[in-house]
């Protein structure tokens, strides 16, 4: 069993009057030619006919497509570092030689539905985001009558039910910066450290807990929006409750889930493609 935490977007285009079209029953045709340039590219690399990978605008991001039909194109959205040594790192294979040449690639799982140009993400936290290198893929695909190309993050529009079905605080996760009322009001650095407040630039504060319920004040905090907004770059709790552990961020109000899947983390390791795709397809909201 893996935990695996599913980012949703969605594609919009617009074209040259300015229609935006994010709808499944307007402007098939636009649509469907759209897809089939999707397609196209995807299949140049899947049959290796250029290369591997499409590099990304000159950069370290590539997309590996591994599968495209006409229902949904399945793929990898990563970036590519090499290894390199330095005073106090060596590389090594088993036959403790120095070698050279080795590339660690962090990277994101992606599924992309025709029906409805929603996105769905294997988010890895550790791998560049998808939205902007996936938009200059898009973009690069532009049919004469589209303007712009964009993936947007899908809103959670249930967060404040959710909200209030919480009961067990799990964790905090946060950031605020010199801007915030926080600056003053949460930290008081010359208590502690001798340190004026007034030279804070930016703080991150990660807690976990043992056992807290979330009491009607901690509810209402969670559920004041401008509040969080103004005084948070982002605000992330995990907890507990009435339809199970919850991960939500406060500030972007994303729509995110942590799923369980019958994924053993050797699938993951060993790029168990087809379970993988699995997760993705059923991962999707209706």
């Amino acid at each position: 069993m893996a935990k695996l935490k599913i980012e949703y977007y969605k594609l919009n285009f617009t074209i040259k009057n300015q229609l935006v079209i994010n709808e499944p029953d307007n402007d098939t045709e636009l649509k469907n030619k759209f897809w089939e340039k999707i397609i196209n590219e995807a299949n140049k690399y899947i049959k290796n006919e250029e290369s591997e990978y499409l590099i990304i605008d000159d950069s370290d991001n590539f997309i590996e497509f591994l599968e495209s039909n006409d229902d949904y194109v399945f793929g990898i959205l990563g970036k590519s570092d090499e290894v390199t040594k330095d005073i106090l790192k060596r590389i090594k294979n088993k036959e403790n030689l120095d070698v050279s040449g080795l590339f660690l690639e962090k990277y994101n799982y992606f599924y992309v539905k025709k029906d409805n140009f929603a996105i769905n993400v294997i988010r890895n936290s550790s791998s560049p985001g998808f939205k902007r290198p996936f938009n200059i893929f898009l973009n690069n695909l532009k049919l004469d009558r589209i303007e712009y190309v964009n993936v947007t993050r899908v809103l959670d529009e249930n967060i404040n039910h959710k909200i209030k079905r919480m009961e067990n605080l799990l964790s905090l996760s946060f950031i605020f910066d010199e801007g915030s009322n926080l600056a003053d009001n949460f930290l008081s650095l010359n208590d502690v450290f001798n340190i004026s407040n007034s030279n804070l630039y930016k703080a991150s504060v990660n807690v976990r807990f043992k056992n807290e319920v979330i009491s009607p004040q901690l509810e209402s905090f969670l559920l004041s929006e401008d509040r969080i907004k103004s005084d948070f770059k982002k605000f992330e709790i995990e907890a507990d409750g009435q339809d199970g552990q919850e991960t939500l961020e406060l500030v972007g109000r994303w729509l995110t889930k942590s799923i369980d899947i019958e994924l053993e983390d050797k699938d993951l390791i060993n790029d168990n493609l087809s379970k993988i795709k699995e997760a993705l397809e059923k991962s999707f909201i209706n």
